[in-house]
């Protein structure tokens, strides 16, 4: 039982391409690129899911892009998350403070979200009749004030995984945790008692309150096997053979995954219900595949290093860095967009456009703000 003491790297198919010592500690560009990707895959969903209704025939296009858009999705953020705490020297008190200050963030973008979806209706009702937007305009901004989004997943993520590294948690262990609370947590989603307060921390725990978009323990697994990748990966000695590996693991489990998962479900419409309502609340069959999905695309984008532009590679790397403050501006953008256009859905072509649109505006605000700061920085150091 050797592996509950060294981790898994010594272990298997590994075995001879990995080091008893940690020796690969530099940054693992193929994840950035990931992060980098998965901000255009959320660009395109949010999209649509601000303003797009009506779509007719052309939602199966939409509906097609979801399902393989979120096959990686928010999973690769949180995989990615429970990965660089294997990387980062970030103390346990840290670490604290950072799921803290990703909580705070949450309640910050809701409140930010909820001025620019009502900005919009204080201007137009001068010039336009809008009571008719009224009462949807209330609700979804109550909706958006308390929302439990990625946010508050990850900060409430990373003070669990901050919580067993005080107790030193054998990185064996993240496995089986990982596995049985990804086999539990759909049968606990929806807990509630009846109490409004205790029904929303729930939720935010569980899933299955309005107010969670997605809910901790529902991903939670994807940031222990992230960790168990991450404690494999620094004592790799040859990636090249080491992705080859994996990405050939993965295959095979996407394949059975398929198959499964066809069929299971007969037709496109059981098809994607059934991709929309494990991306919030995978089962078992889905974080698995989804955890296949974000170390095959690792692995693809690892081979494809020495084929990225230079301006592709300084993109991808620039959206990683400042990731959350692309997620924060686009939302804005697109609940501002939803205003401005009378609270009215868009088509299909409508909403690509707006997606089009939305990461142009999006980079450009992003580029702007750091901009400012390089200078206010360059500013006080003078």
């Amino acid at each position: 039982m050797g592996f509950m003491h060294e981790g898994f790297a010594m272990n298997g198919f590994f075995r001879g391409i990995t080091a008893k010592n940690d020796v690969n500690t530099g940054r693992q560009i193929e994840f950035d690129y990931s992060k980098g990707l998965f901000m255009f895959a959320i660009l395109f969903i949010h999209a649509f899911q601000v303003l797009g209704k009506g779509m007719g025939k052309e939602a199966y296009a939409y509906k097609l892009i979801y399902m393989i858009c979120t096959m990686t999705g928010a999973s690769i953020f949180i995989f990615v998350m429970g990965l660089g705490t294997k990387y980062s020297r970030a103390g346990i008190r840290d670490m604290v403070i950072s799921g803290l200050r990703l909580i705070g963030y949450q309640y910050l973008a809701n409140i930010a979200c909820v001025a620019a979806l009502v900005l919009p209706y204080c201007i137009l009702q001068f010039f336009t009749e809008m009571s008719s937007s009224k009462e949807a305009v209330v609700s979804m901004a109550k909706l958006l004030l308390f929302y439990i989004n990625i946010f508050f997943l990850a900060g409430g993520i990373y003070l669990i995984l901050a919580l067993l590294r005080k107790i030193n948690m054998p990185v064996w262990v993240y496995v089986v945790l990982g596995l049985l609370i990804n086999f539990f947590s759909p049968s606990w989603v929806g807990l509630s008692v009846g109490n409004v307060v205790f029904d929303y921390i729930l939720g935010a725990i569980f899933g299955g309150t309005p107010y969670a978009s997605f809910s901790i323990l529902n991903f939670l697994p994807y940031a222990f096997f992230g960790l168990v990748f991450g404690d494999i990966l620094r004592k790799v000695t040859d990636k090249k053979r080491f992705y080859a590996i994996v990405c050939c693991l993965s295959i095979v489990v996407l394949a059975i995954f398929s198959i499964w998962v066809f069929l299971k479900h007969k037709g496109f419409d059981a098809l994607y219900d059934y991709i929309g309502l494990t991306y919030t609340r995978p089962d078992f069959m889905r974080t698995i595949a989804n955890t296949a999905c974000v170390i095959l695309l690792a692995g693809a984008l690892f081979f494809a290093q020495g084929q990225i532009s230079g301006f592709v590679d300084r993109q991808l790397m620039y959206i990683s860095k400042h990731i959350s403050k692309y997620y924060v501006v686009h939302q804005i953008f697109f609940f501002l967009t939803l205003g401005l256009n009378k609270y009215q859905p868009m088509g299909f072509w409508g909403c690509f456009a707006l997606f089009v649109l939305g990461t142009v505006c999006t980079d450009g605000i992003v580029r702007f703000y750091n901009h400012v700061r390089r200078i206010r920085a360059i500013g006080e150091a003078a």
